[in-house]
């Protein structure tokens, strides 16, 4: 658990991230995971066989931003292969997205994105109204996909986003 506070900006979803430059990014933040690794803190949690060898591997950045009418979302991540099985949102190289009440004990939406092999955009609103967009770009040069996620306001059953608000979120990079 931790606390972050978004900057106030309107960001043109365009893949490029200009409009985050005066933004921080929070890097491979450390985490626990009680349920698989009891008492360890760990930078990447291994899945079913697959291995992590370092930051090149993968490892992310995130950063939020906001105005009246969105919550917005940037995510750099480094990956020396990109693939996702199908055009699901979560089953490969995928971004999920979980929101959940202030007590942090319900979940209230989850929303899923990633980019297929032949390079469309899914936004797979599994739980919530929708109405979320997404604008990916993977660079095989430099080994990184960028994600830049819009919430509009009803996306997360709101009229407007207010400062001094507090949304209780949680993004697993897969």
């Amino acid at each position: 658990h931790m606390t972050w506070n978004a900057y106030q900006a309107t960001i043109q979803a365009d893949g490029l991230f200009m409009d985050w430059e005066c933004i921080p990014f929070m890097a491979q933040t450390p985490f626990l995971a009680p349920a698989t690794h009891p008492g360890e803190v760990l930078m990447f949690e291994e899945y079913s066989g697959g291995t992590w060898s370092g930051v090149v591997d993968h490892s992310a950045a995130i950063a939020f931003a906001w105005d009246a009418g969105n919550l917005y979302l940037g995510i750099k991540v480094k990956d020396d292969t990109h693939q996702l099985n199908g055009n699901s949102g979560w089953n490969g190289d995928s971004v999920q997205v979980v929101f959940a009440n202030e007590a942090q004990d319900a979940v209230t939406h989850l929303y899923n994105y990633a980019e297929s092999n032949t390079g469309d955009h899914i936004a797979h609103h599994e739980r919530g109204p929708g109405g979320t967009s997404v604008v990916i770009e993977r660079n095989e040069e430099t080994l990184t996909t960028a994600y830049e996620i819009t919430f509009s306001a009803t996306s997360l059953d709101r009229i407007a986003f207010a400062a001094d608000e507090v949304i209780a979120v949680g993004i697993c990079i897969n």
